[in-house]
């Protein structure tokens, strides 16, 4: 179980616990998630990067953020990792040294970091240029 600070306004104002688990299918994921401001679901996906994704979209729309690696603006879904971990590991992109390190995407980051917390459309383009610079 993955334990994750919300924030809404710069403030925090609970937590989000994700529960991972497998279905019947290897290649399925089952997600459960609960918050201690009565917020909760379930659902299926093949991918965590994507399930996270799911669960922002949710938060995104109560303008609420979840501070974690894989809400920051700079990490991405894709390569090797990525794809041997089913979307856990995803890449932080370094603009500075122009290099990636792989983080786990449930990772709680510091309220400090709340700034470089995007959607996941934002995250979609800045990938998108990070590609277009290398």
């Amino acid at each position: 179980m993955y334990k994750i600070e919300l924030v809404k306004d710069g403030n925090q104002i609970g937590f989000i616990n994700i529960k991972v688990s497998r279905t019947d299918n290897p290649l399925i994921f089952s997600i459960f998630y609960s918050d201690t401001i009565e917020n909760s679901g379930n659902f299926t996906c093949d991918d965590l990067f994507l399930g996270l994704s799911t669960i922002r979209g949710i938060y995104d729309q109560l303008n609420i953020k979840l501070l974690c690696e894989g809400s920051m603006d700079n990490v991405y879904p894709g390569g090797l990792a990525s794809e041997e971990s089913q979307g856990e590991i995803a890449y932080k992109y370094n603009k500075y040294s122009n290099s990636y390190e792989q983080v786990n995407i449930f990772k709680p980051v510091d309220i400090t970091l709340v700034d470089h917390i995007v959607t996941s459309d934002t995250q979609k383009e800045n990938r998108r240029q990070a590609i277009r610079n290398l």
